[in-house]
């Protein structure tokens, strides 16, 4: 039932209920110590995302896009990137698929539980010609920045734990850190006859 609290009078704040179960009461009283506020960021709830699909969360720095990467989501043949958005309502992201938050989480009593069927078949389905949103030079200084971290750790085996992460193996890796974007060159040569 919502609490009011009226403004503070001489013997400070007063939270109440209002009683509407039985007529002989009207105000509950509500001590302030028993009213708890709790708060959820992108950031907290792709943390409990990737805890109960037992995900590495990749550190991604800036979270103000409303996009968090929660990490590679692995299906029975396929694999994918699995992102949540924040568009004026959360969403999941992966292989082309998109899917409400709300429907695939749901507050048990024992805790939130997340429909891991459902995010299989969808990663094991993509969507023809679609993918994450991330550009190659984003997912190269994305990569960077993983491999990096994983160095500072004292990680000897940094990039097999960063390319067993993304699912990818330790030469495509390599290859992924060592392009640069570079112009293009025509493949065939124009000649006069």
């Amino acid at each position: 039932m919502p609490v009011h609290t009226p403004p503070a009078g001489p013997r400070g704040p007063a939270s109440f209920i209002v009683c509407d179960k039985r007529s002989d009461i009207n105000r509950v009283a509500v001590p302030i110590s028993r009213l708890e506020q709790w708060q959820a960021s992108g950031t907290s709830i792709a943390d409990l995302l990737a805890g109960l699909l037992g995900l590495r969360r990749p550190d991604t720095g800036d979270t103000s896009t409303g996009r968090w990467e929660i990490g590679i989501f692995k299906g029975a043949k396929r694999s994918s990137h699995l992102v949540l958005l924040a568009d004026g309502r959360l969403t999941l992201s992966l292989a082309g698929h998109s899917i409400a938050l709300a429907e695939n989480l749901a507050l048990e009593s024992n805790g939130f539980k997340l429909d891991k069927r459902t995010l299989i078949r969808l990663v094991d389905k993509p969507v023809a010609g679609a993918g994450d949103a991330e550009s190659a030079a984003q997912r190269r200084e994305r990569l960077k920045k993983r491999v990096h971290a994983e160095k500072t750790k004292g990680n000897k085996a940094f990039l097999k734990t960063v390319s067993k992460d993304e699912g990818i193996s330790v030469s495509r890796l390599k290859q992924l850190l060592n392009e640069e974007s570079k112009p293009t060159k025509a493949r065939f040569r124009s000649s006069a006859y």
